[in-house]
């Protein structure tokens, strides 16, 4: 897993590499794509999406929760800075005790989830998140596990209404604790429910504005998910292309990592 060696499963650099690739390609065919040069030395960069959590012109620079990861938001802050002129914010200037990894937050479009686990983001994160962007940041506490790193290992979206979920007893617990904690924003009956074998495949790249998703499949096999998934989009009047993301997930690497989307 990111910032963690406990994987006992090997990665076939080659099949990362392309797969990062065409999923940098189809991303490329609904926005455009910048690319920072890689961090040689902080092989786990390529998870850039823990680094930062952008809403419009406003970024909050994170504090990684793995100590081997905190290097790597330095080129992010310069690069949103200096080259896009961003308004941001550094966790690090902000509260000394506040730590986060940007793959615990989802923005919804309508609400900011911070899920809360003690290892990679604490609440002390919350506050940061609230004076940076100027939105309220509602804790999300879930406890860590195999699979389920991130808050969004467990849960992303389709659009603001439509959450993805793990149809399990963790997946239903998480999901009722962001209903209750948004005043019933979310309903189950709207949420788009995966079988427990679909694992990190709830996790979606959600492009509003194009009307696309992308989404990753952990077992091409699998097409009970896939149905599940493209007849939601279809319902939902969204593209969806499915992007293979078998090596990342095998550290429970996940397809919204591998970015951070800006509204600028």
């Amino acid at each position: 897993m990111p910032g963690d060696s406990n994987s006992n499963l090997k990665i076939n650099f080659h099949t990362a590499q392309l797969e990062h690739e065409n999923y940098l390609t189809a991303l490329r065919k609904h926005l455009p794509v910048i690319c920072l040069p890689p961090l040689d030395n902080l092989p786990d960069s390529v998870f850039v999406e823990d680094t930062v959590v952008a809403i419009g012109k406003k970024a909050v620079i994170t504090n990684p929760g793995h100590p081997s990861r905190k290097p790597e938001v330095d080129s992010i802050r310069v690069f949103l800075e200096d080259q896009l002129g961003m308004e941001v914010t550094d966790m690090r200037d902000s509260d000394t005790s506040a730590f986060c990894d940007g793959g615990d937050v989802l923005f919804t479009g309508r609400h900011l989830f911070v899920g809360i686990s003690g290892g990679r983001t604490n609440r002390e994160a919350l506050r940061v998140f609230e004076e940076g962007l100027g939105v309220e940041a509602i804790p999300v506490p879930f406890r860590q596990g195999r699979g389920a790193l991130h808050l969004k290992s467990i849960t992303t979206h389709m659009d603001d209404r439509t959450l993805v979920v793990p149809n399990t007893d963790y997946g239903r617990s998480v999901f009722q604790t962001m209903a209750d904690a948004s005043g019933g924003a979310y309903s189950s009956s709207d949420a788009l429910w995966l079988p427990e074998q679909a694992g990190l495949s709830c996790n979606v790249v959600a492009l509003p504005k194009q009307r696309a998703l992308l989404a990753q499949l952990v077992h091409e096999e699998d097409s009970q998910t896939r149905n599940l998934l493209q007849e939601a989009a279809t319902e939902r009047n969204l593209s969806i292309e499915f992007v293979p993301q078998g090596e990342a997930a095998k550290c429970d690497g996940a397809l919204t990592c591998c970015s951070v989307l800006l509204d600028i």
